[in-house]
């Protein structure tokens, strides 16, 4: 059975392209019907440009679509490039189809479909839901709190303020700001946040790259495809999934999980950073950051910690864990709890044998310390059988 608008009307099934059909079949709920087109100089509001496009037009009110008051009603534009603008005080649903349309909503609340061309698509401040086909399109919010459904197309989705929930599929680029964003990736994407407070869950098999803004708390939640997943400022949760991440914390008090994947390299920069290790096997830089770093506990995965130039404290894991110091990274001060068999250290660039590391080292308590030239000290807590066999 036909789906109708409010009013009694529906909408015609022959002309649209299939993925608009799709997305307009899901927006009324059931299989599209007919209409025959109403008179256009009839229409009030919204506005229409490009009107020979214009092939289907449903009015739910007498003979015109009169948005204004709380009406809804229906605007359809043809294979050519048309131009609709909604309206702030009525309820709209504006739908393109296979031509290259610029829709714009006027910060009121409705629905617009891009279809299947290349869209211009804005938003002002309205709560609108906005989904898109397999064009690629270009989508500006600023203010309020939309749903954005982006197409398998490669769109370019620009958030400046409000509360927007994004789901990508296509091969995006999305950027959030001011706002507190929910973003879905399910396909290959490229994200950066500015400020606000951002979270991006990864769903894709594809790489992405997720870069947060020097002033948002962004949450990263890691997928099967894996990727760069990077933050710069606040206080962020980077989480690895099952696929290869690259995690770059940033200059505050960031957090970043190893997931169940193989391979994911965690770096720190200058901040306070905290990186806990999980089922994979991982390899952590500390750089400059002061860091904590726990290996798995439960995991026999071999992980590579890379010491930095500041107080960095370790916990090994389970697996057999190697710690490594570079003159490049001089002067950190270093401890390592856990340190046991399996487990072995090495310092490069320092010109050093394993004779002259034991020679460097003494028993302080239940501790073995490794004092370097350069003053970089290396503290084994627990571990007082240091030898030539644990230098590699």
């Amino acid at each position: 059975m036909p789906s109708t608008l409010p009013g009694g009307q529906s909408v015609d099934n022959n002309s649209l392209s299939s993925s608009t059909q799709s997305i307009v079949q899901s927006i009324l709920g059931g299989v599209i019907g007919s209409l025959t087109p109403t008179v256009l100089t009839s229409i009030t509001s919204p506005t229409v440009s490009g009107a020979a496009s214009i092939y289907n037009i449903s009015a739910v009110s007498g003979t015109g679509l009169t948005l204004p008051g709380g009406g809804a009603g229906l605007i359809l534009s043809g294979t050519a490039g048309t131009t609709m603008v909604g309206t702030s005080t009525g309820t709209f649903i504006l739908v393109g189809n296979s031509g290259n349309d610029t829709i714009n909503s006027f910060g009121g609340s409705g629905t617009m479909v891009g279809g299947d061309g290349a869209n211009l698509i804005g938003s002002p401040g309205g709560s609108e839901r906005i989904f898109v086909g397999t064009g690629n399109n270009t989508i500006i919010i600023s203010g309020g709190s939309s749903t954005i459904s982006a197409g398998t197309g490669s769109n370019l989705i620009g958030m400046s303020s409000g509360n927007n929930l994004v789901a990508s599929t296509g091969n995006d680029t999305l950027i959030a700001g001011g706002g507190n964003d929910t973003l879905g990736v399910f396909g290959k994407s490229i994200i950066g946040t500015t400020s606000g407070n951002q979270l991006i869950i990864q769903s894709s098999t594809s790489a992405d790259t997720v870069i947060g803004g020097a002033s948002a708390s962004t949450t990263i939640i890691g997928g099967a495809g894996g990727g760069i997943f990077g933050v710069t400022g606040n206080n962020d949760t980077v989480v690895g999934g099952t696929g290869t991440a690259t995690m770059i914390a940033g200059a505050g008090n960031d957090a970043l999980f190893v997931g169940s994947g193989t391979g994911d390299l965690l770096i720190g920069t200058t901040g306070n950073t905290t990186m806990i290790g999980g089922s994979g096997a991982a390899t952590y830089v500390i750089n400059s950051a002061k860091a904590l770093v726990q290996l798995s506990a439960t995991s026999t995965a071999n992980d590579t910690v890379f010491g930095g130039k500041n107080s960095d404290t370790i916990f090994s894991g389970a697996g057999k864990d190697l710690f490594a110091f570079s003159s490049a990274f001089g002067g950190g001060q270093h401890v390592i709890s856990g340190f046991t068999t399996g487990d072995t250290i090495t310092f490069t660039n320092y010109g050093l044998s394993a004779t002259a590391v034991l020679a460097a080292s003494s028993v302080s308590g239940s501790a073995t310390v490794i004092t370097l030239s350069d003053g970089t000290k290396v503290t084994l807590n627990g571990f007082t059988t240091l030898n030539s066999s644990f230098i590699v």
